[in-house]
């Protein structure tokens, strides 16, 4: 409710309430998620122009959302999901039952606790959530990155692990030029900015939307 009319990569809310025991949201029906439609593809990977118009969007969306005072914290594919009305082609992002207020009431940076345990999906959690550190505006980004590289190359190297301290170890590893050789040069400089990038630092998200562009 409280990113109703500022985000419009978020799903309009129409009601909720309790039946038996349940609570229920009412909002838009929407169209498939970005995760299934990418499985139905040939070679399980999106073409290039494909990935570059959605991961505008999805930059969009975040934006859209820290700009409001929260991180998502659940950045992954099965969380887009696209329209199905007008416009049909814009990409929403759900299921905020991890988002966190990452800002005090009165504006400032809410400081990062010593440790604050695991966040997400270990696929396209950021180290730093591996390590049990409080997660920022950064790390919806990492999450971001790994999504936009899986649909490139339509895997990820740790996507047969299944223990999240070994996908960790090696996201550790991997996470450099390797990851992404097979990539144009703007996936390296778009994963070289998000590392530079500090806890409460501000992100440019022109500067990634640029790259992809």
């Amino acid at each position: 409710k409280k990113l109703q009319g500022s985000c419009k990569h978020v799903v309009r809310y129409i009601h909720s309430g309790r039946q038996d025991g349940f609570h229920f949201p009412v909002m838009d029906r929407l169209g498939d998620n970005l995760a299934d439609l990418r499985k139905r593809t040939p070679k399980g990977q999106f073409a290039l122009s494909t990935v570059i118009i959605i991961g505008l969007q999805m930059i969009d969306s975040i934006e859209e959302v820290h700009n409001l005072g929260y991180i998502h914290r659940d950045i992954k594919p099965s969380n887009y999901v696209m329209g199905r009305h007008v416009p049909k082609r814009r990409c929403y992002l759900i299921d905020f039952g991890l988002a966190r207020k990452y800002r005090l009431p009165n504006g400032d940076i809410r400081p990062p606790r010593k440790s604050a345990g695991f966040r997400g999906t270990a696929r396209y959690a950021s180290i730093n959530s591996h390590k049990a550190k409080e997660l920022s505006r950064r790390d919806d980004l990492w999450s971001l990155f790994y999504v936009l590289v899986e649909f490139s190359l339509g895997v990820l190297p740790w996507r047969k692990l299944k223990d999240k301290e070994r996908i960790g170890e090696k996201k550790s590893l991997l996470s450099n030029k390797n990851l992404v050789k097979d990539l144009p040069r703007e996936f390296f400089r778009f994963m070289e900015y998000i590392k530079s990038l500090g806890y409460a630092d501000d992100p440019d998200y022109s500067y990634l939307r640029s790259l992809l562009r």
